[in-house]
């Protein structure tokens, strides 16, 4: 035979059978040093004692305590135990049947009873005729991952519960995103209903007061910016009624191993009822302090006109008061009242305002009026809002005037005149810082 003729000469049926082996041996050994487990069934029967499984990798054995001879010819169904889901082994059954893939995620059980979670790829395999013979099932473990995401799932469902029995506004910053959680106390607390407002951080810095706005975010971006942990602020925040809420906000930073900040997570405390009291007893403390001086000033005077002088420079100096001033009735034709005393920012205007305690008078049904013919304090909470102030009684500087009251002043139960004090804020009813005026 020529050299050309053993070229093209058919390969010997040894020499092919021996580099089947060798394919076979080398696919052998590089599937069993798989990290994933492969396992290997008959495809036939599907019911006990089948599948058969005809191959596992060394792999199985790592994972499962199983020795390869003690598995050869059992069923996979030794591996379930009472975690493993029956409706996802009925699913897995049905792809079989219909000789079709199939994904799943499943609890198996070592040889020691321990479970753990894989993940799974089942392929049918084809003989050159066509016939399905086997399936293949590559596996993965995957319990560590489980176990994390369980643990995700059960600290979120504790902060849910500690978000929905707290009565803070709670909060959750993804720094990295921008987008940002609240709880129902946004519109428990605040009137913002979660679902209306923008997804980033933008739903807390537009309801910050214009005055703190600036000063908070430099506050809380510094810790963030200088690896900090802790952030807190006191500042004012817009209910949806329009009106400002003192509060207390708390924060944690969340960094990675690298120490870049991640997330923060908070709560914000309204503080509004604690604040309004603190100022309301500021108030009366101020009216007690005031009516103690006036009285000291009332035993020392020497002549009316600085007694009088006194009083208004106390309810400025003492009192907090803007201004004050005291107007003598006149029982003239006008029945006009007159300033003989005042103190303060903007007692100019007195010289030119027309006042009047005659009801017959549009100026004389003023606040003025009003505190003189019925004897009693009148007090306007709020210069903007209130109806029945009267307009021509109002002091220019009506910029820093806010509020103000009026005391009669009596002489045998006859009105002789009255005291008038501005304040530079509105104003809270007070029955006792009333009581506190008229004394």
């Amino acid at each position: 035979m020529s050299s050309l003729d053993a070229m093209n000469a058919p390969p010997h049926p040894s020499a092919t059978a021996q580099g089947d082996l060798q394919h076979f041996a080398l696919l052998e050994a590089s599937v069993a040093r798989l990290n994933d487990i492969v396992l290997i069934t008959e495809a036939e029967p599907l019911d006990e004692p089948g599948p058969r499984i005809v191959f596992v990798n060394d792999a199985f054995e790592r994972l499962t305590g199983h020795r390869r001879e003690e598995v050869l010819g059992k069923s996979p169904r030794f591996l379930h135990g009472p975690l493993t889901d029956r409706h996802e082994l009925d699913r897995i059954r049905a792809a079989l049947e219909a000789r079709l893939p199939v994904h799943s995620e499943l609890v198996n059980y070592t040889r020691a009873g321990e479970p753990f979670w894989l993940d799974l790829d089942i392929v049918p395999v084809v003989d050159a005729a066509g016939r399905h013979t086997h399936f293949v099932a590559v596996q993965r473990d995957i319990t560590e991952r489980k176990r994390v995401l369980q643990a995700l799932y059960e600290n979120e469902q504790r902060f849910q519960a500690v978000a929905r029995a707290n009565s803070d506004t709670i909060w959750d910053w993804d720094l990295i995103s921008d987008r940002i959680w609240w709880n129902e106390g946004m519109q428990s607390t605040f009137g913002h209903e979660p679902a209306d407002l923008p997804a980033d951080s933008s739903s807390w810095t537009r309801y910050l007061h214009p005055d703190d706005h600036d000063r908070v975010l430099k506050s809380i971006q510094q810790v963030i910016d200088s690896g900090g942990t802790n952030w807190a602020a006191e500042y004012r925040f817009l209910r949806r009624s329009g009106e400002y809420a003192y509060v207390l906000d708390r924060g944690s930073v969340i960094r990675d191993d690298n120490g870049r900040a991640l997330r923060m997570v908070g709560g914000i405390t309204d503080l509004s009822s604690r604040n309004e009291a603190a100022i309301e007893l500021a108030r009366l403390n101020r009216a007690l302090r005031m009516r103690s001086a006036c009285n000291e000033i009332v035993i020392h005077a020497t002549d009316e006109k600085g007694l009088l002088d006194e009083i208004c420079r106390i309810a400025v100096e003492v009192g907090g008061y803007r201004m004050a001033w005291i107007g003598y009735t006149r029982d003239d034709a006008e029945q006009s009242v007159a300033p003989v005393a005042w103190a303060g920012q903007g007692t100019r205007y007195l010289q030119d305002i027309p006042l009047s305690w005659s009801d017959d008078k549009a100026v004389g049904r003023g606040p003025v009026g009003r505190a003189i013919r019925s004897n009693q304090v009148v007090m306007i909470e709020d210069l903007e809002s209130d109806p029945v102030s009267n307009p021509g009684a109002k002091p220019p500087c009506t910029t820093v005037i806010a509020a103000w009251w009026y005391c009669p002043c009596t002489t045998a139960s006859m009105p002789t005149g009255h005291l008038r004090c501005f304040r530079q804020a509105p104003a809270t009813s007070a029955p006792k810082k009333s009581a506190c005026c008229r004394n």
